[in-house]
């Protein structure tokens, strides 16, 4: 995985850079459900 820069984080802020084309929507939505959970549980825990 490549290290992400200070100016790649501020493309990506600004709705610029890389451009995710290649994951279905159904894709999309089965990898969303992980990271909520994540989101989740660091809100509970460690919030």
């Amino acid at each position: 995985m490549k290290m992400n820069t200070i100016e790649a984080v501020k493309r990506a802020q600004q709705g610029e850079g890389l451009v995710i084309d290649y994951l279905s929507p159904e894709q999309m939505d089965a990898a969303r459900v992980p990271i909520e959970r994540m989101l989740e549980f660091s809100k509970r825990y460690y919030a």
